[in-house]
């Protein structure tokens, strides 16, 4: 029997099966984009650098082959192939200088990590993914290199101690009186600004209604862990692929302040999101999408705005949420060292808004909302940089 094309049918079906199979082929490869830093990545002269990039796909980069370069591939900084380090192929610069920031490889993110930082270690880098399959991207990045402000001061303060004895006293007076009061005018700041988050410290608890089937919430419902186990719970209005949580209170006004506790966590998400942002599917958690959030790592915390990679050492172990609703401002602070993370600036607010949680599933590490640390560890809502703050919008 033959079909209109005067092709044997048996032929034409076999051709179409094979046409199929590579159609999907095709679309099993998937693809990808590599996101780094937006803006230079800073670190000290002898100190340690951390040159961070992820996948767009948040696919794992197990068995992909990742490099850090210079100016052309041959220019190995840090090589990962077939699951293996080749630090034999490292440029000679670099030898025994790097390790492999791979902790969070399974979520497509990975850093290289420079010791010893050298004057000839800045400039242009790039970072590079190809996972085998025909698919391969890369991203550039940049490193400044900053000398230590305290030899080359002291180096200065001796010669003139030396040449001009006193001018050196001149200078050295003026330069305690100077400390003296910046001190005095520090202390009264912190305590300032303690006093007023205590004013907006709001009490939060987790929303069991919302939590995805794996999250596990404590008894004071201030806690929560990833179990083993999906448990078989009512379908409400829970989130059923990603692993979140929503807190029960909700805010249409006024100036509200949480502090979260996340230890070591690999991998989490901290911040707000609308009441009726998407529950079901899998979401992108960006405020495009109703979501003003940051993600933090083992070795660096990000946002999924411009993917803005946040380079901060110490690492904060406890993190302070600060809303601001009329100003339009979701502020992110260490509550360790009151030093500031992130703003989101001058979002045009129109609703509700609740506080948000996300807890990646391979971490049995706990997010523990807790009260506001005193304030002799650290200023909790410090006044940062505006030259930090990107605006929004919804």
């Amino acid at each position: 029997m033959e079909n209109v094309a005067g092709c044997p049918e048996s032929f034409t079906s076999r051709f179409l099966v094979i046409l199929l199979f590579l159609q999907l082929l095709t679309m099993g490869s998937a693809q990808f984009s590599v996101i780094g830093p937006v803006e230079p990545v800073l670190a000290l002269e002898e100190g340690t650098a951390e040159l961070p990039c992820h996948l767009s796909s948040k696919a794992s980069a197990e068995l992909m082959e990742v490099k850090w370069f210079r100016s052309q591939l041959s220019n190995v900084v840090y090589l990962y192939k077939n699951g293996e380090d080749h630090v034999g192929e490292q440029m000679e610069d670099y030898q025994g200088r790097t390790e492999l920031v791979k902790d969070a490889m399974d979520y497509g993110s990975m850093a290289v990590r420079i010791h010893n930082v050298r004057v000839s270690d800045e400039g242009n880098y790039h970072c590079f993914f190809d996972d085998g399959q025909g698919n391969a991207d890369e991203t550039p990045l940049e490193l400044q290199v900053v000398a230590p402000l305290f030899p080359m001061a002291l180096s200065l303060m001796v010669a003139l101690g030396m040449t001009l004895p006193v001018l050196g006293l001149l200078i050295a007076g003026g330069l305690y009186l100077i400390w003296k009061q910046h001190g005095d005018k520090d202390k009264f700041l912190i305590e300032l600004r303690w006093s007023r988050a205590q004013l907006h410290e709001a009490h939060i608890t987790l929303d069991p209604d919302t939590a995805h089937p794996t999250l596990i919430l404590s008894e004071n419902r201030k806690q929560m862990t990833r179990g083993d186990k999906r448990l078989n719970l009512p379908d409400t209005q829970r989130f059923d692929v990603e692993p979140c949580v929503l807190g029960c209170e909700g805010f249409t006004s006024g100036k509200h302040c949480w502090e979260v506790d996340v230890g070591d966590n690999n991998i989490c998400l901290l911040g707000v999101c609308w009441e009726n942002v998407k529950r079901k599917g899998s979401l992108s958690l960006s405020p495009e999408n109703g979501f003003w959030a940051v993600q933090k790592g083992k070795y660096a915390f990000w946002t999924y705005s411009s993917s803005t990679f946040l380079s901060l050492v110490p690492h904060p172990c406890r993190v302070v949420v600060y809303l601001d609703y009329e100003a339009g401002d979701v502020s992110f602070y260490s509550a360790t060292d009151g030093s500031h993370l992130y703003t989101f600036s001058h979002v045009a607010f129109s609703g509700t808004l609740r506080p948000f949680f996300w807890l990646w599933m391979s971490d049995p590490t706990p997010l523990t909302i807790c009260p506001m640390s005193t304030g002799s560890e650290g200023d909790p809502v410090p006044a940062h940089d505006s030259s930090q703050e990107i605006p929004e919008t919804p």
